[in-house]
């Protein structure tokens, strides 16, 4: 058995021994005719040797520099298993010579760099990893008073109360990228503007949120968030957007407080600027019977009856109030409810005379075997 064991370890030694030689691992400027040689791909200026460089798809550059010059022509080609990427020839007596690369599908290539010189090749191993270079999307969301974000760019919002906003950022890319010059800026009455850098990096395919600034839409708040990206390959892109609100006065009410089984009105009081006259009216989040409530002036006043029904649910239930103004579901209120669960029946026995029986029990059961003890050694 032991031997069979020690058979199964060599054998997958030897496998993984097979690996390492087959896949060697280089580092930038590879040891080469006496010298060193190093291949960089523009415009990322990656090292290709061993590593993995970035190009982009619509092709790129690859510059090949010799440590020192060789007696004889140093011819230099690129492959993709059978497909020629670019070929370049190092003269004699120079030290470089570059080439440009085909056009290459999005993602990861397995690539291998061929020195010839005289009747002596050498090659070298490597990643091109091909970036789309998609431009990032950006957009402006806003808080609404469900603390939900809603699309606010390009418009103003209606809203009241409290509220936020945020950059949405979304890398469109195959690869990661890195802010290189992005800003979020937001004006506001009585301050402002509130100058917010977004830095770090996105990975490929990934959203971003980041918080630009908090207070109430009574300040007229409006943000821009845009800048620049930088992708692995050395390509640039950017992009931006930007939006405002318009901040809804008056009040919201209900009354009485909402509990199961009864009805409640839900009131708008002075509603302004009127901008929309139609205010939907849910009960978790389904449109109750008397839905929409609607304004007319001078006083631009609704209501609404909303019956909660007797056999509610436990738990905690929301009353809200919405606008759809600009193709947009914002919630303006909400009435936050909790109904009590029933109580439980009281049941069983009453464990404290059944625990008192059970200690007896064994208080009699200790005594017999004392005296069975005792009969024994006599």
């Amino acid at each position: 058995m032991q031997k069979r064991v020690f058979s199964l370890v060599t054998v997958a030694l030897v496998v993984a021994s097979t690996v390492v030689v087959a896949l060697p691992a280089y580092a930038a400027s590879q040891s080469l005719y006496g010298t060193t040689a190093e291949i960089e791909i523009m415009p990322s200026t990656n090292s290709l040797l061993g590593e993995t460089a970035y190009i982009p798809t619509s092709g790129g550059a690859a510059v090949v520099t010799l440590g020192v010059a060789q007696a004889a022509d140093v011819d230099v080609e690129l492959r993709e298993g059978a497909t020629v990427l670019g070929s370049c020839t190092v003269p004699t007596g120079s030290t470089s010579c570059a080439t440009g690369t085909i056009l290459l599908a999005a993602g990861s290539h397995a690539v291998t760099a061929y020195f010839t010189k005289s009747s002596t090749t050498v090659p070298f191993n490597g990643t091109l990893f091909a970036v789309n270079d998609v431009a990032p999307s950006a957009t402006v969301e806003w808080k609404d008073a469900s603390g939900a974000w809603v699309d606010g760019s390009g418009i103003g919002l209606l809203l009241y109360g409290a509220t936020a906003a945020r950059c949405v950022v979304t890398n469109n890319a195959n690869a990661a990228f890195s802010f290189d010059s992005f800003l979020g800026t937001t004006n506001y009455s009585g301050g402002g503007p509130d100058l917010v850098p977004i830095t770090g990096t996105l990975a490929a395919g990934a959203t971003g949120h980041y918080l630009l600034w908090t207070g109430s839409v009574n300040q007229n708040p409006s943000t821009l968030c845009s800048g620049s990206v930088m992708f692995p390959d050395g390509v640039g892109g950017g992009n931006g957007n930007g939006g405002g609100a318009i901040a809804l006065t008056g009040t919201f009410g209900v009354s009485p407080s909402p509990a199961a089984g009864i009805t409640v009105s839900v009131t708008g009081t002075t509603l302004v600027p009127p901008v929309i006259t139609s205010y939907p009216v849910t009960l978790d989040g389904v449109a109750v019977a008397s839905s929409p409530g609607t304004t007319t002036g001078p006083d631009f006043d609704f209501s609404v009856d909303v019956a909660i029904p007797s056999n509610i649910s436990p738990g905690t239930h929301v009353i809200a109030v919405h606008s759809l103004y600009q193709s947009r579901d914002v919630v303006l209120a909400q009435f936050t409810f909790t109904v009590d669960g029933p109580a439980l029946a009281a049941t069983g026995v009453d464990a404290a005379p059944a625990l008192g029986a059970g200690g007896l029990l064994v208080l009699v059961g200790l005594v017999f075997a004392l005296i069975g003890r005792r009969r024994r050694f006599a």
